[in-house]
């Protein structure tokens, strides 16, 4: 009791002091000490607090867990997907007009470049060509990795060097362009027939439709099932010629080469 009659007296003084001489030291001095004080008693008030309710002041609420989960799992399935998204898929591509798609920038005079999943291997058949009779669909796609560049794949490039060709092939015919030998393997069997074409610059042609159908892989290359359908015009006489080819080409220096080709 004497104490709270103490602590009454020293209030009533503070007070009088505060409000008689507020600009005073006294009283500057004063306000310093109850900040003092409130500090110190508002973190005691919150420890008792939690003495009685049992709470740890480092505890976190089901609340603050349930954020810390949901940030968690953020967090990894953002990895995940980083990590994902750096690893290259080896399998071959399984939607053909996609993968055609992805190389008709190569093309310039082909009127229509689509996919044909009726141009199949036949393993009925006997292609009298023991490489290309024991082929096998595409396993691992990848045929390089650049440390600082896209991921090259092998069906991506047969797919272009058959469309390149025969784009090229018209500027050759019609125009006597030599850059389509580019695309054949040096003294191969499809680059002797390409120099030794006997129509160039005496006939017209038009190339209307290529289609590309299934790949399959050889020991050393890789096989193509392509339709083609093209207009010739010769002494004014204009036809319609179908074919129906499997290339064959092989990488060669870090780039795809036709090789030979087959009709079937």
């Amino acid at each position: 009791m004497v104490a709270i009659v103490i602590i009454l007296v020293a209030e009533i003084t503070i007070l009088g002091i505060r409000y008689f001489a507020p600009e005073s030291t006294a009283a500057e001095q004063i306000g310093a000490a109850q900040s003092r004080v409130i500090d110190t008693i508002i973190p005691w008030i919150g420890n008792v607090k939690d003495m009685f309710t049992g709470k740890d002041k480092n505890e976190k609420t089901d609340q603050d867990n349930s954020k810390d989960k949901v940030q968690d799992e953020d967090k990894a399935t953002e990895v995940s997907t980083q990590d994902a998204g750096q690893i290259p898929d080896s399998a071959p591509a399984s939607d053909k007009n996609k993968l055609v798609a992805s190389q008709l920038s190569l093309n310039k005079n082909i009127q229509v470049v689509k996919a044909n999943e009726t141009l199949t291997y036949d393993q009925n058949k006997n292609y009298g060509i023991t490489d290309l009779d024991q082929s096998k669909p595409i396993e691992n796609n990848i045929w390089m990795t650049p440390a600082n560049g896209d991921v090259v794949y092998y069906d991506q490039s047969v797919v272009g060097t058959v469309i390149a060709f025969d784009s090229q092939w018209i500027d050759y015919v019609n125009r006597g362009s030599s850059s389509v030998l580019e695309l054949l393997k040096k003294n191969s069997k499809a680059y002797w027939n390409a120099v030794n074409y006997s129509k160039v610059g005496k006939i017209k042609e038009n190339f209307k439709l290529l289609e590309i159908g299934e790949i399959r892989q050889g020991l050393n290359g890789f096989y193509v099932w392509v339709h083609e359908e093209i207009q010739t015009t010769e002494n004014e006489k204009t036809m319609e010629n179908k074919y129906n080819w499997i290339y064959y080409l092989e990488p060669v220096d870090g780039t795809m080469k036709i090789v030979n080709y087959y009709k079937f």
